[in-house]
């Protein structure tokens, strides 16, 4: 049985990057749970842009279940293309907060 925690395919989710002492918010969604820490992601967006995810890159993941947030950080390990477009494989480096 899956906790409510967890994360789960078709979900909406929250890209935050830090860049030059700023959080940037992008939108995203996941693609597919490949096991308890990997994940595809499509390609961060927000409103008129795309963002570049470098490999190695640390984000923070956020979702929101039942009025409740959660989080984990999450290293860009692959830029693939997935299903005709460009998704971004992540793998959680911190646990589920």
């Amino acid at each position: 049985m899956k906790q409510k925690r967890e994360i789960s395919r078709g979900e909406k989710i929250e890209v935050w990057l830090d860049a030059d002492g700023s959080s940037e918010r992008y939108l995203s969604k996941v693609e597919d749970v490949l096991d308890e820490n990997t994940i595809i992601i499509t390609r961060p967006v927000a409103p008129g842009k795309f963002t570049y995810l470098s490999l190695d890159q640390v984000v923070k993941i956020i979702y929101f279940r039942n009025e409740e947030a959660y989080y984990f950080d999450g290293k860009v390990i692959d830029r693939i293309k997935y299903k005709n477009s460009i998704s971004i494989k992540i793998y959680a480096v911190s646990k589920i907060k």
